[in-house]
């Protein structure tokens, strides 16, 4: 599984008051970027796909959109609760 950054469908911003640990409104500001994570490569460095990868997913958005690109759904299922046992679900 792969998280894209780039796509977000709901903003990522959180409107409740922070506290610290002892209940008390937290102290700082939101330009602090000690608790800012972020995603994707170091700020400012451009990710170049190689072409040929670039290809090969416009072919697979094609066929998709075509109704043509073969799926294996029991192997995606398969896939699907080995991620999720793997994140610790199937406990």
């Amino acid at each position: 599984m792969r998280i894209d950054p780039s796509i977000a469908t709901t903003p990522l911003t959180d409107t409740k008051p922070r506290t610290a640990a002892n209940g008390a409104p937290a102290t700082g500001s939101d330009d602090d970027d000690s608790s800012v994570v972020k995603l994707g490569a170091s700020v400012g460095e451009e990710v170049q796909i190689p072409s040929a990868v670039t290809k090969r997913i416009q072919e697979i958005r094609a066929a998709l959109a075509r109704g043509a690109y073969p799926m294996d759904l029991d192997r995606l299922a398969s896939r699907l609760v080995d991620d999720e046992l793997s994140r610790g679900g199937g406990r």
